[in-house]
Order: C-alpha cells, then sequence, then structure tokens
C-alpha cells in the first residue's frame, strides 16, 4: 500500500508542471474539469451535512407552497384512484415526509450545480452568502487542502513507519521466544510468560517511534485554524491588489484581521482627515462650524 500510494503521488505531482497547477491540485481542482473538486475536503462535506439541518430556510416560501400544494394534489389524487382496501391510513402523514425529501433532492442539486469553490485568491468571487463570514469563506476555499491531496501525501509515510514499527515488533517478539525456549524447554507456546513478552516488547518498540517521531516534528503548539489565519494575513498583507477585487478592505488590529465593505473605505477616510486637520482652509473653527455658510454680523459695541 506504500508503494501504491507513493507510486500515485509521484504520477500526479509528474504532472504538475507550474505552481498554480500544484495548488490546484492541493485544494482538490482539476484544470482539465474547470477547477471542478476531484474528492469534496473536509469542510465541505461537514458544510453538506450541516445545511441539510437549515435547508428549508433557503427556500422561498411561496415557490415551496405551490410545489407543496401540486405534490398534495397529486398523492391525493393517487390514493383515491386506489381501490378501498389497498389505501395506506398512514399516507396523509407520509406527505409531508415525502414533500421534504423531493424538495430536499432538487434544491440539492441546483445547490451543487451553483456550488464551485475556487482554489486560488485570485479566482475568489464571493457571494452574498459567504460575506457573512468572509474571512472562514475564504480559508474553507482557498486555504483548506482536499482529503484526497492529505491522504496521497502523509499516506506513504505512515505507512511505511507503521511497516516499521511491525517489523521491529516481530524482531522483538521472536527473540524474545528464543530466550525463553533457552530457558525453559517444556514451556508452552502460549503461556503467560510468553504473552508477557510480546507485549512489552510491543509496548517498548511503539513508545520508541513515537518519541522518535516528536524529535522531527514542528514545535509549533498552534491549531489548524491560526495556522490558516496566519496564511490569510501574510497573504493579504502581500497581495492588497487581490483583497480589493473581493469588494473589501482589509484591516489588522493587534494582530487580527478583519474585512470590512469596500463602500465603507472612503467616509472613514474622509473622517479621518478631518479628524486629523479640524481647520484645513479655513473651513471649519475650533468647534467645528462651518465659517464659509455664516453671514457676516456685527458685534454691537459695548461702552
Amino acid at each position: 500500500m506504500a508503494v501504491y500510494y507513493d507510486t500515485a503521488q509521484q504520477r500526479m505531482l509528474g504532472w504538475l508542471l507550474q505552481a498554480e497547477q500544484l495548488m490546484l491540485w492541493i485544494h482538490g481542482g482539476s484544470r482539465g474539469v474547470d477547477t471542478a473538486r476531484l474528492v469534496p475536503p473536509l469542510y465541505e462535506i461537514h458544510e453538506r451535512i450541516m445545511n441539510r439541518l437549515r435547508r428549508q430556510s433557503l427556500v422561498e416560501e411561496q415557490p415551496r407552497a405551490e410545489h407543496q400544494a401540486h405534490l398534495e394534489a397529486r398523492l391525493f389524487r393517487i390514493e383515491e384512484a386506489r381501490p378501498n382496501d389497498q389505501r395506506d391510513p398512514t399516507s396523509e402523514e407520509s406527505h409531508s415526509y415525502f414533500d421534504e425529501a423531493v424538495l430536499f433532492v432538487l434544491f440539492g442539486r441546483s445547490w451543487r450545480s451553483s456550488w464551485s469553490l475556487p482554489s486560488d485568491p485570485n479566482d475568489f468571487n464571493p457571494n452574498w452568502r459567504d460575506r457573512i463570514n468572509l474571512k472562514r469563506a475564504i480559508i474553507d476555499q482557498c486555504f483548506t487542502p482536499s482529503a484526497s491531496a492529505v491522504i496521497t501525501i502523509s499516506a506513504p509515510q505512515m505507512l511505511l513507519s507503521t511497516s516499521l514499527c511491525s517489523l521491529l515488533i516481530g524482531f522483538g517478539v521472536y527473540f524474545g521466544f528464543l530466550w525463553t525456549r533457552g530457558l525453559d524447554q517444556t514451556g508452552g507456546l502460549n503461556d503467560s510468560r510468553n504473552i508477557f513478552i510480546t507485549y512489552i516488547t510491543g509496548l517498548i518498540v511503539s513508545g520508541l517511534v513515537y518519541s522518535i517521531s516528536q524529535i522531527f516534528q514542528d514545535d509549533d503548539k498552534r491549531n489548524e485554524r491560526a495556522i490558516m489565519e496566519d496564511y490569510l494575513k501574510e497573504y493579504v498583507e502581500n497581495n492588497p491588489e487581490v483583497v480589493r477585487n473581493w469588494g473589501v478592505y482589509a484591516e489588522i488590529v493587534k494582530g487580527v484581521l478583519h474585512f470590512h465593505p469596500a463602500e465603507a473605505e472612503s467616509p472613514r477616510e474622509t473622517t479621518s482627515e478631518t479628524e486629523q486637520n479640524p481647520q484645513g482652509n479655513g473651513s471649519l473653527d475650533p468647534t467645528g462650524i462651518e465659517l464659509e455658510e455664516l453671514p457676516a454680523v456685527e458685534r454691537p459695541r459695548t461702552s
């Protein structure tokens, strides 16, 4: 299995000649099928499961009512056409469940056809649903690898480590049996001493393999979400023109990245400039009153 996955990985990576193609493959896309998903990533599988609970709220009420009335009328005609002895007494209760299933299938097909996730931030075009939580949408659609890429990359190393661990356990058990046979010729093959030696050998070898693997691992204690947010923050700082194409502007406050609508950027800048220079061009006095539009009034003299 390790050789198979390693061969598949080398063959797949051999087709990727550019960095864009490699990024596309990591995110589960294929340029030959217009960036379609080869295998849905884990977050997409989770979203599909969670959206089943919220799907009915996304369907408009009027088309849903019309469809439900048409479906109930059709089921009623089918039920009336049956003989009395073949009618299902629970058919009226099952109408609503059948209607929900039909709505789920119809809406699921239209939802899958419109659910196209880009794998490159330059191709990201957020819709109204993405703008609810834009940071999460960008991370999920542009920085989260697909399950196929994760398995293909990590499977050879995992399988080889498992094979090495099994080989070491086998050697330990073999020498343990030779040692016990030299001490006691009459000992059974399945006595408690042999079982104990097998257990101790496997435990020690597994602990050594785990300890050695910890040496080569990174000491980064952050979770996956924090690492992806740092990647996104670095990308936003290095590519401000791409952020403008998303229709937002980015702001980093105390190390935390925030997105704001682009139309809110210009009034904010105008307000900040006015606050920094309240008396600029002689238009405002210290209290903020416009002097240009006030009529000239002569103050009366007091004796």
